[in-house]
């Protein structure tokens, strides 16, 4: 049997090499020698207590790569732990983890504080331990430890979770080990090679590069953040041989001008997705660019490429490192044919042994030595790996398969585009189509229509995003993967404008935001979709929102030769059910209708059930079910229609909200809301007359309907409630007592948490106590 007690890194290299620098932290140095005694003095203080397992929250300083090296001297498991995650995100880590004791340093000392809060049985252990404070016979560890168990499990690495949850990846010393010694062979590892980490030391990567600096005795520099200028700074001052960077890091480093390094020997580029134009750029501007591919299960690298190589072969990321093996399947049984596409394999002894606590993802993962990777790729003649994106992360289009990362290096060679991320967007006719967000350059001036020109030049019609929307910044890991989940949030929280054509000339506008089911907006009178907006925000959490302009309103556009005056109804319902065929087909959609909005909600339900799963009306003045309510509605339509004709439409729009909301209502009315009321004084020609409604085709409603009453609204608002049921509507009434009758524009908030949880279970009745604010 073999012994799987080997000479721990640290240890080997410290004896051979005692006064030789091991560590910078800015102005702060090791030797060897220091190093290892900070490393055991630390190891000693957690041998007081032993854990299995040691969490560590810390800046990437040289303090870190003390407690790192502690935690392998201690015989112990490490946990590093992000950053970057909320308390709440933290606090999972810990508990998934079984973690028992938190490692953390001074900028990190509140954070741990709340973490101890949240988990009692966590014990906290400050950074840096000095020799001074630890008893003299513990000072290190227990002879005999200068060996490590090289089967243990040496760390719990949590995966970036950019398509699914995050899972705990175990790696015993011997997988970290043999993947340092693999790197170390590939980039012919000598004495004087000195490491720049410029990657987070919790990521497998950034701890890959302080394991590695231990097994070959490598000089480490450590930066806390990436900064493009200490970067840069490093690279030409301090004699760095070697860097790690992910795609995005270098093209901030290449934005900033000329790169001074005369003894750079390797920069390993790697973590996501690599484009072939940035390898180009950075070999033209003389860096040796190596491109890698890996992953946490495989204790960060499967292949590289050489970068005498890159220069030929700029998308690929190599061939498999010493010991490992790729393999691309068209199956689990089938092997792709050279150059075709399938989904990548990869054996060999950094593979890691499981996930933590998770034996049906592990069996899922690992099948006959070989783990599957959900990436996806070909390999060539030579050996050489491509990637081509992950089958999580596959769009499928119309029977069309489109790699989100092939979508992407084509947007990336637009000189306007810094960054871009491409996810799969629903789209009723084709499933999904890819949509784009894109980061502009400093100083472009960004013409979306240009770039969707320039993206139909290169693409398959099919592979051209339907939506390309600017942002400020892509959604990335600490390791520069996008995080495409987050990536869709952004896009949904953005309103695309789309218009439908109707066969009568109108163009009815409509502002779609947000993912899931569909949620209808159908506005007042003296209102448009866009004014809905900050109530659309807040639905599109749970929802696709189509907000829609009715003809006379917003930006929708009236039929040529329309002339001034009431519209009948059923226009505005046959122009809604249009916009449901074409951008919600067959799908039942949840109606949320304010003032006449809700009239024309009222009238959709009953003519067209099937359509409806459910709506909200906040006060909808349906004045045909009040008793003599039809004459009164002909009587103020043509009211409207004289003062629209003599005095103009905006006039009309005033005295409209005069007769809806009493004598006065203009006068307690900012100026800009007014100047917005005469806007918008057409709409108040077309709705007063409440024209061609049926109030006893309501009887046709097959569907429950909420109704919002605000407690300082006027009219005749819950007189219209009570009225409904008396022709067959079940009524829930919801009460906002702080809300007047512009709530649904004015108090968003206060309105949809109710329309959320009424759209989830739209048979739900009215609470019968509503809390303080507004929400039932």
């Amino acid at each position: 049997m073999i012994d799987p007690l080997v000479i721990d890194p640290l240890v080997r290299t410290a004896r051979a090499r005692p006064d030789d620098v091991a560590l910078i932290d800015g102005a702060q140095r090791w030797t060897w020698r220091e190093l290892l005694v900070a490393a055991d003095v630390l190891a000693g203080h957690l041998l007081t207590q032993p854990h299995e397992r040691v969490a560590l929250l810390a800046l990437d300083s040289g303090d870190a790569v003390v407690a790192i090296n502690a935690v392998r001297r201690a015989g112990m498991t490490l946990v590093p732990l992000q950053r970057r995650l909320t308390t709440t995100g933290l606090v999972q880590l810990l508990e998934r983890s079984r973690t028992s004791l938190l490692i953390h340093d001074a900028p990190h000392a509140s954070v741990a504080a709340q973490l101890a809060d949240a988990r009692p049985s966590l014990m906290l252990l400050a950074l840096p331990v000095v020799a001074a404070t630890v008893p003299a016979p513990i000072a290190g560890p227990a002879p005999g430890r200068d060996s490590v168990d090289a089967s243990a499990v040496g760390a719990v690495v949590f995966t970036s979770g950019t398509t699914a949850a995050s899972k705990g990846v175990l790696l015993t010393h011997a997988n970290l080990f043999a993947s340092a010694g693999a790197w170390a062979k590939f980039l012919g590892a000598r004495p004087d090679d000195h490491w720049l980490a410029a990657l987070p030391l919790s990521h497998v990567a950034g701890l890959g590069v302080v394991l590695r600096s231990a097994c070959s005795g490598a000089r480490l520099t450590v930066q806390d953040r990436f900064d493009p200028t200490a970067v840069r700074r490093s690279l030409a001052e301090d004699g760095v041989t070697h860097v790690s960077l992910v795609p995005t890091q270098l093209v901030r480093v290449l934005d900033e001008g000329p790169v001074v390094a005369p003894v750079l020997r390797a920069l390993l580029l790697g973590g996501a997705p690599i484009p072939a134009a940035l390898v180009t750029r950075a070999i033209a501007a003389g860096r040796p660019v190596g491109p890698t591919y890996g992953m946490t299960e495989a204790a960060s690298g499967v292949t590289a490429l050489a970068a005498d190589e890159a220069r030929a072969h700029p998308g690929s990321s190599g061939r498999a490192l010493p010991g490992m093996r790729v393999r691309v399947m068209l199956d689990r049984d089938m092997p792709a044919p050279i150059d075709v596409e399938g989904h990548i394999s990869v054996s060999g002894p950094s593979v890691f042994q499981g996930y933590d606590e998770d034996d049906v993802g592990t069996r899922a993962a690992l099948d006959g030595g070989w783990l599957h990777t959900g990436d996806r790729g070909r390999l060539d003649a030579n050996g050489l790996l491509t990637i081509t994106g992950r089958d999580a992360e596959l769009i499928v289009s119309g029977g069309e398969n489109i790699s989100p990362v092939a979508v992407e290096s084509v947007m990336l060679a637009h000189p306007d585009i810094a960054d871009v991320a491409v996810v799969a967007w629903p789209d009723p006719t084709w499933g999904s189509m890819p949509a784009a967000a894109i980061v502009a350059r400093p100083g472009a001036d960004v013409d979306v229509e240009d770039i969707a020109r320039f993206a139909r030049d290169r693409l398959p019609a099919f592979s051209v995003p339907s939506t390309i929307e600017p942002v400020e910044a892509i959604p990335r890991t600490a390791s520069g993967k996008v995080i495409r989940r987050d990536v869709r949030r952004m896009l949904a929280s953005i309103a695309t404008d789309l218009f439908v054509e109707r066969p009568d000339g109108a163009r009815i506008h409509v502002r779609r935001r947000g993912l899931g089911p569909v949620l209808v907006l159908l506005h007042a009178t003296l209102a448009n979709a866009r004014e809905l907006d900050p109530l659309a925000v807040e639905l599109s959490r749970e929802h696709t929102i189509l907000a829609i302009d009715r003809r006379s309103a917003g930006s929708s556009e009236m039929p040529p030769g329309d002339v001034l005056g009431p519209i009948e109804a059923g226009a505005h319902i046959d122009d809604v059910i249009a916009v449901l065929d074409a951008l919600a087909p067959g799908e039942r959609v949840f109606l949320v209708g304010h003032s006449y909005g809700g009239c024309v909600g009222l009238e959709i339900a009953a003519r067209h059930p099937g359509r409806i799963a459910g709506a909200f009306l906040f006060e909808p003045p349906y004045l045909g079910v009040l008793p003599g309510g039809a004459s009164d509605s002909r009587l103020l339509g043509q009211r409207i229609t004289d003062i629209a004709r003599r005095d103009g439409s905006g006039a009309a729009a005033l005295a409209f909200l005069e007769t809806v909301n009493g004598p006065g209502a203009t006068r307690r009315l900012p100026a800009p809301v007014l100047a917005q009321f005469e806007r918008e004084g057409r709409s108040a020609v077309a709705d007063a007359a409440l024209a061609g409604f049926d109030p006893a085709g309501l009887q046709g409603i097959r569907t429950p309907i909420h109704v919002g009453l605000g407690g300082r609204s006027r009219g005749p608002y819950a007189a219209v409630a009570g009225s409904l049921q008396q022709f067959g509507v079940t009524v829930h009434t919801h009460h906002f007592p702080t809300l007047g009758h512009g709530g649904p524009v004015s108090r968003p908030t206060a309105i949809a948490p109710v329309v959320i949880a009424l759209a989830g279970s739209p048979d739900a009745p009215a609470s019968a106590a509503p809390p303080p604010g507004g929400s039932p």
